[in-house]
């Protein structure tokens, strides 16, 4: 948007006449009417600014004379970049042999928490249960606690 317009001036949207937005609120409004209009794409989007709308044959003659133009930058720029290099070609790597055979080794019983926790100083908690079984699970959590101390 060209800086030397009015944000607060009324303008009317170019899908709905009897549309009057704020110029700051354009865009916005824009993208929902957009959205909304029996007939979005027959408007054409200026690639210089988004609140610019007209029909697909103006879009031309509206981009020569566009007065957001000048904020993008038509010419390429010159770049002091060098030429693009090659990377290093990494050296193959060889694959790695294990010596550790997994199915050697002696069988153990697998982790059980429940009977750690059991034979352990640990406070546990019934949640879920109903009042009664939770109060029996305390007083033999307490017996339990009691007899490993």
């Amino acid at each position: 948007m060209s800086t030397n317009k009015n944000p607060n001036e009324l303008v009317t949207c170019p899908y709905n006449k009897a549309h009057k937005v704020l110029r700051l609120r354009l865009a916005k409004h824009l993208d929902r009417c957009a959205r909304t209009s029996n007939k979005p794409l027959e408007l054409a989007i200026c690639p210089f600014s988004t609140i610019h709308r007209m029909p697909a044959h103006e879009l031309k003659a509206h981009m020569l004379i566009c007065e957001d133009r000048g904020a993008m930058s038509v010419e390429e720029p010159q770049s002091a970049e060098l030429p693009a290099q090659k990377a290093p070609k990494m050296p193959d790597l060889e694959p790695v042999v294990g010596c550790e055979d997994w199915d050697k080794d002696e069988d153990v019983p697998t982790y059980n928490p429940q009977a750690y926790c059991e034979k352990s100083l640990i406070v546990r908690s019934n949640p879920g249960q109903p009042l009664a079984k939770r109060r029996e699970f305390r007083e033999s959590e307490r017996r339990r606690l009691a007899s490993l101390q």
